[in-house]
């Protein structure tokens, strides 16, 4: 698209009926690709199916991500863009029946202003955390033989201190009466044979995960307490956003984390 172009599609979009964009297979959430010339975390919206359909194709036989053209209403593209906030999406790559475009989120939809929310009445986030996330699992899962090993170290090193330094929403179920104490851990059913206690990064996640499930509530947690909470018996450890990234943190991988940045 040349300049023109652009502005115009960008001032369509609020009338735009339907768009598609690519979710991954993977890690559940958008596509994401980091553009070293730009500096942004792009996802990848299209105007038209079949050309959504082409670059699904083409990421597939390339062997760079299997993934799939997701159709989008005006409202549940506002929802998803909105989204992107959260997920730690920058920009926004647009392919239409003109050619692309690449406009940064911000430029797109505003972003909501939580600076003058008491510090306890502010949502929680860790768009940080949930990007390296998204880039370590999209690389991890692919199972390409020709995987750059380096470079899925150094992705798993961001992974892993952006784990410490984040704080958690860890669901619960309080079943207390009087002055008996009953709090119980809510657990995520991998298999027959393994469950996880699930944690979340965001409000979004939890939501996801908690639906109308009015008897579970959160608390937030952080890295540290996470070190020295006792599990559930019979449970592996804890996973981080099943219903996305799905990030397993076992015991022995938080005294890794641990270890790594004392």
């Amino acid at each position: 698209m040349n300049e023109t172009q652009k502005a115009e599609f960008l001032k369509s979009l609020p009338t735009l009926e339907e768009a598609y964009i690519l979710f991954s297979h993977l890690t559940h959430v958008p596509y994401t690709v980091y553009n070293e010339q730009s500096g942004e975390d792009e996802a990848f919206l299209f105007t038209n199916l079949e050309t959504a359909k082409a670059k699904a194709i083409e990421l597939a036989e390339a062997h760079i991500q299997p993934t799939i053209a997701i159709k989008m209403s005006q409202k549940e593209m506002i929802m998803i863009v909105s989204s992107f906030f959260v997920y730690g999406i920058t920009a926004m790559h647009w392919t239409t029946d003109e050619g692309e475009a690449v406009y940064k989120v911000r430029e797109v939809i505003r972003r909501p202003d939580f600076s003058n929310l008491p510090e306890a009445q502010k949502p929680l986030e860790n768009p940080s955390l949930q990007i390296s996330m998204i880039y370590y699992m999209q690389e991890l899962r692919r199972k390409d033989p020709k995987t750059d090993l380096k470079q899925l170290q150094d992705l798993d090193e961001e992974m892993s201190a952006n784990i410490k330094r984040a704080k958690y929403l860890l669901p619960i179920v309080d079943k207390s009466e009087g002055d008996n104490r009953n709090i119980q851990q809510v657990l995520f059913r991998v298999n027959d044979t393994t469950s996880l206690v699930p944690l979340f990064s965001d409000g979004m996640e939890y939501q996801r995960f908690k639906g109308n499930k009015e008897e579970v509530k959160a608390i937030v947690v952080t890295f540290e307490q996470l070190a020295t909470m006792e599990i559930p018996t019979g449970t592996n450890g804890y996973i981080i956003n099943p219903g996305g990234v799905g990030v397993t943190l076992t015991k022995e991988y938080i005294a890794k984390i641990n270890e790594m940045f004392e």
